[in-house]
């Protein structure tokens, strides 16, 4: 039996015998490139190990690392194991001895740091105990942090280990095939520095930086860095030396040698067929490959199928901005949504779009494809406000991105030429419709909220008789598909009832500004009567009100509480997602918020204020009118009163199509589980809830149950990605904030996102001295500090770059980081700040302390 092989027979293993690190480098090989030969120790040698032990490392105890260790070192390798050993292992050679998991290097997780390494090992005596070290790192506290952390890793893994030949690095570094910061895959991210990479992905050093064009074979951008230090071989060992002055701002890489270095990463990228970072050295002019693994953290393109290449085309996240949801669909959410654009494309256009291509799904969420809209100068700025109304800081972004690609949105290669039928599709589905109740709500407003109440219940009982005649799970889901194109329609048209009050009240406001009325104008807007959701919080304010004066907490059965959860009930924490639960289903939201009101302690001014409301309002309107009728006389002020009194009317319609729509949305579940019911009873399922994981397409297949499960996992997985970016490009750039932000604090971004906290100043990993959603602000941070970024919310380092250990470990858990010399001194504990890990700036909110 052979316990080892070396790294130039990839065809004597497989990818399980050794790890994923081992082969890719026997794979990178295979392609010729330069890789400093080895030999790896296969995992199964590490099992016999263990079965010496009665142990089974699938199935076996938790260990302590530092107790693995103590074990392992009082047991001598079998003697097979030494043989094979003393046959590679040379004498006055040096060896770097790396840890290879089949759980690590993978697309999902990269186990940054997480297993042990030791460089510059010689005799077999010292280098069968850093194989042991290796060994013990798969039992470390900091990769069972990890692990708990990643969803899709192997079940049964198997901890290999590679011996290779140690190269004398005059300079070293990371490249990525992509800008793992920004995401766009049409660059190629270079960090160098001189002597061993270990100054790198150590956080040490600060390298150098430079930015490679892979459409147009440039070079984008060299940033040269202060390097105060270099990591050297040495006879002793590896040792870490300042470096002389003139060599500490010299670029580190000639043009040539990153022309090489960035073909060399093309290649790799597309022998292994996924975005890679990739571990390098030069000595004596040779270019070596010491390491390539997937970029982890990467958003897919939105169209892995087109060049990226080709002219930019930008992709807004639908739910975000126009609903603020930033959870991610279920599949089956998914496709009612892919139904509602594809019924509305084909009632508009008169062409068919079950599945529109400028609809992706992306992690869950919903990326509309508006380049079209874009490609238009003329178009961008009113694009880019409507969107502000949303969201001013999308709003700005996307204007930053036009700017960015207005080359390519000129050249665009999407158009579109609106289909001679479409106007009057639209004039007839949705204009006149729309006009219609406009006119109604402003003619006769008192009567506006009963009429769009009406309208829904109409629209609720067409929406019914779409089921009356469904005989099977296609009828069930054709049904489905066409009540979209109902609640879109219905949708526009509700809305109108109340559209009038907006009007009415900018006409109150200019005749108010017109004769200089001082008057708040934020006491008419609140609490309106018609809005439907305002009503629902006042009756949830006032259950508690009164339990809170019998002494009592809410339950689902409580007298007060069960009338609320019929009438509500309908609503859902993620509402718009029919396979998500209601709150009927699960109470346990409702029944927290209304006991958060009683434990309230200042819920007896929460409801004198909520009574008060209408009438603070109605008293405002008065003191306007008299106002008014003293500087403009008798008709202004009623003009006006009765403008204002329209408008609160009419304003709060607003909320009542959405309120509708889940109630539609409600029934349209029930149907969903309904037809979940019945695969239950064809034994294709185990739950009704799990139709929630399928798409239409699914139900002619087999093995139901065992998709259902990989798509649980996948949406889980979705659902632990807290921060998505609202607008992505073709080129994979993702965008999460405007670069305009006012401040002089800005150091190098190493992992994407925002986030608000504490500065927290760490010296060692203490997880007692954060909280949740801090941020650590900290030299730099090794695989020992992976327990902390669970609870933090974003990381500030002294030095490091994209492939240190903090900022993999960052991209990984969803928590922005950055770079910036000097960060220490410049703030305190407890300082509020806010960073944007996509630019590197660092806002400070208040003065600290």
């Amino acid at each position: 039996m052979s316990y080892t092989v070396e790294l130039s027979k990839i065809n004597e293993v497989k990818s399980s015998e050794v790890g994923s690190k081992a082969y890719n480098l026997m794979l990178l090989g295979e392609l010729g490139l330069n890789v400093p030969s080895g030999l790896v120790i296969k995992g199964k040698a590490l099992d016999s190990f263990l079965k010496r032990l009665d142990y089974d490392i699938d199935n076996g105890q938790e260990w302590s690392e530092n107790g693995a260790l103590e074990i392992f070192e009082s047991i001598d390798f079998s003697d097979d194991l030494l043989y094979e050993l003393k046959s590679y292992i040379a004498a006055g050679v040096s060896y770097a001895v790396r840890s290879s998991s089949t759980a690590e290097d993978l697309a999902d997780g990269s186990f940054a740091g997480q297993y042990k390494t030791v460089l510059n090992v010689s005799g077999l005596a010292n280098i069968t105990s850093a194989i042991k070290k290796c060994w013990a790192s798969f039992w470390s506290e900091r990769s069972a942090s990890y692990k708990l952390n990643r969803t899709a890793l192997p079940t049964k893994v198997k901890h290999s280990v590679i011996i290779q030949e140690m190269i004398n690095s005059e300079v070293s570094g990371v490249a990525f095939s992509a800008n793992s910061i920004t995401g766009r895959r049409d660059e190629i991210v270079i960090e160098a520095a001189w002597g061993l990479c270990e100054a790198v992905v150590s956080g040490s050093v600060t390298p150098d930086l430079i930015r490679y064009d892979k459409c147009n074979s440039v070079i984008k951008q060299y940033q040269v860095s202060q390097k105060e230090l270099e990591i050297v071989n040495t006879v002793q060992g590896t040792t870490t030396r300042q470096l002389a002055g003139e060599k500490r701002s010299q670029p580190c890489l000639t043009e040539l040698q990153i022309i090489e270095l960035a073909n060399s990463v093309l290649n790799i990228e597309q022998h292994l067929g996924t975005a890679v970072d990739v571990e390098w050295t030069i000595a004596e002019g040779i270019l070596y490959i010491l390491q390539a693994r997937p970029i982890t953290a990467l958003l897919p393109l939105p169209d892995p199928q087109r060049n990226f290449c080709r002219p930019t085309h930008i992709y807004i996240d639908f739910n975000t901005v126009s609903q603020g949801v930033k959870e991610p669909m279920t599949p089956i959410g998914q496709e009612t949504q892919r139904y509602y654009f594809g019924e509305a494309f084909s009632l508009f256009t008169g062409k068919k779009a079950e599945n529109p291509g400028w609809l992706k799904t992306i992690k869950g969420r919903a990326y509309l494809n508006m380049t079209v809209f874009m490609a238009k100068p003329g178009w961008r700025k009113p694009v880019a406000e409507k969107i502000s109304v949303k969201d001013p800081s999308i709003g700005e972004s996307l204007l930053e991105v036009m700017s960015r690609n207005d080359q390519d949105l000129k050249n665009s290669d999407l158009k579109f030429k609106m289909p001679l039928i479409m106007p009057f599709r639209l004039a007839k589905h949705l204009y006149f419709p729309m006009v219609n109740r406009f006119f109604k709500g402003m003619l006769k407003p008192l009567k506006a909220e009963q009429q769009a109440i009406a309208y829904g219940e109409e629209t609720f009982e067409q929406i019914r008789r779409l089921f009356k005649d469904t005989h099977s799970l296609v009828d069930t889901f054709r049904a489905i598909r066409k009540a979209q194109l109902i609640m879109m329609k219905f949708s526009f048209i509700q809305y109108c009832y109340g559209a009038y009050g907006f009007l009415a009240i900018r006409k109150a406001e200019k005749l108010i500004d017109r004769y200089h009325i001082k008057c708040n104008l934020e006491l008419v807007r609140r609490s309106m009567p018609s809005n439907p959701t305002t009503k629902m919080g006042h009756k949830m304010i006032k259950i508690a009100y009164q339990l809170r004066e019998s002494s009592q907490i809410a339950s689902p059965n409580h007298p007060l509480v069960k009338p609320f959860i019929s009438e509500y009930g309908h609503r859902g924490n993620i509402e718009m997602d029919i396979g998500t639960p209601r709150w009927h289903e699960e109470t346990s939201t409702v029944i927290r918020m209304i006991n958060g009101y009683v434990e309230a302690p200042n819920l007896d001014v929460i409801y004198s204020d909520m009574k008060n409301e209408e009438l603070a309002a109605s008293a405002e309107i008065d003191r306007i009118y008299d106002s008014l009728a003293s500087k403009a006389g008798q008709g202004t002020a009623k003009k006006v009163k009765k403008l204002l009194e329209t408008y609160r009317l009419l304003a709060g319609l607003r909320e009542l199509p959405k309120f509708d729509l889940m109630k539609f949305n409600n029934f349209l579940r029930t149907k969903m589980l309904e037809a979940g019911e019945y695969l239950v009873t064809k034994n294709r399922l185990a739950d009704k809830q799990d139709i929630a994981y399928l798409y239409e397409a699914d139900l002619r297949k087999d093995n139901l149950q065992e998709l259902v499960e990989d798509r649980k996992r996948e949406y889980l997985a979705n659902k632990q990605i807290i921060i998505t970016p609202p607008i992505l490009t073709s080129k994979g750039e993702a965008v999460y904030g405007s670069s305009s932000l006012s401040t002089d604090l800005k150091g190098y971004p190493v992992a994407p996102g925002m986030a608000s906290g504490r500065i927290k100043k760490l010296l060692t990993p203490d997880i007692s001295l954060i909280d949740k959603g801090d941020i650590i602000l900290t030299y730099a941070t090794n695989p020992s500090w992976t327990p902390l970024f669970i609870m933090a919310g974003g990381l500030i380092m002294e030095s490091g770059g994209v492939m240190s250990h903090g900022s993999i470990v960052a991209r990984e858990y969803g928590i922005p980081a950055i770079v910036l010399s000097g960060s220490f001194s410049r703030f305190v504990d407890n300082q509020e700040v806010t960073i944007n890990g996509h630019t590197g700036e660092i806002v400070l909110e208040n003065n600290g302390g």
